[in-house]
């Protein structure tokens, strides 16, 4: 039995520390802009061995703005007291990342309630990896720039492809879906062309494009969360797992690794999970430690036939 959080414990937990948080999200704002300057100095100075590696760490911070991570938290108001700033730099980040927060927010509260209920979450684990896909997380993801750039079209023209949450929404909700698409789409137009009327453009695609360069360490983390558990499970113990993982990966991701502890209390702020998990106890949470122990995991249940060592299990 996993030991529950009294009241108390949890209203002391959801407080927000707002000095913790300012220098927190300052500190990587400010490594992803110091990252873009870099970026640019060598493209201006065609230094491209330079260029290429600076690009491919800019990547790898810029993955991790978008809904399954540093979003993620301002969207749950888990980061500053203030609920205003909060969901203002949550719609900010969600339209730098080509995503409709209207439906985001919809649907992750539906995750919430019930994660891994098929015909009901739209937030499903992925389980198949295929070369073709590593070879776009350790390079351009293509799959998920397009399905974002298409998903905002067909949605500011109304259209809207089959999902669970589509299927039940009521046409004031796909209104502000067609509405929010079209804010987002004219708000990067307005940039481009701010952008290209100071004969800078190419830095307009460099910072956008920079979130789909190298997805790898994001992309396999979000797996983790719920790979190949319980489908259709009201027990969050059984749909949900935490995953340990050294600390500049657990600061990328705003520690949303520990993700059976964020479902239990949903309302206690990214800093402060890993008190949550020191309360109830490790041993009592679905937890695999180590990323390249899921990452074994992963590869080896798509790509048996290189591995023989059967110690990993889920």
């Amino acid at each position: 039995m996993i030991k529950k959080l009294d009241t108390d414990t949890i209203k002391a937990l959801s407080i927000k520390n707002n000095t913790f948080a300012f220098f927190y999200t300052a500190s990587f704002f400010f490594i992803c802009s110091l990252l873009v300057f870099l970026q640019v100095s060598f493209y201006v100075n065609e230094s491209w061995i330079l260029f290429i590696f600076t690009t491919y760490i800019s990547g790898l911070f810029f993955s991790f703005l978008d809904q399954t991570a540093v979003s993620h938290e301002f969207q749950h108001n888990n980061v500053f007291s203030s609920k205003n700033l909060n969901q203002f730099i949550y719609k900010v980040l969600m339209i730098f990342s080509l995503t409709n927060w209207i439906y985001n927010k919809s649907s992750h509260m539906t995750h919430h309630k019930y994660a891994l209920h098929k015909n009901v979450d739209d937030e499903f684990s992925f389980e198949k990896i295929n070369s073709f896909i590593l070879f776009q997380l350790i390079t351009f993801n293509f799959n998920y720039f397009f399905r974002k750039v298409i998903m905002l079209g067909k949605n500011s023209l109304g259209i809207f492809p089959d999902s669970n949450l589509n299927k039940r929404s009521s046409k004031i909700f796909k209104t502000r879906l067609i509405y929010c698409s079209r804010l987002i789409i004219l708000t990067h137009i307005f940039v481009f062309l701010l952008f290209y009327y100071f004969g800078n453009y190419q830095i307009y695609f460099l910072i956008i494009l920079n979130q789909f360069i190298f997805n790898f360490f994001k992309d396999i983390l979000v797996r983790a969360q719920h790979y190949k558990l319980e489908h259709n499970s009201n027990n969050i113990l059984e749909s949900t797992r935490s995953l340990v993982i050294n600390p500049f990966l657990s600061y990328l991701y705003w520690n949303v690794n520990l993700h059976v502890e964020h479902h239990l209390y949903p309302t206690i702020p990214f800093y402060n999970l890993p008190k949550v998990r020191n309360i109830i106890g490790s041993k009592n949470i679905p937890t695999i430690f180590g990323f390249k122990d899921f990452l074994f995991i992963l590869l080896r249940d798509n790509y048996a036939f290189f591995f023989t060592n059967k110690s990993y299990k889920i």
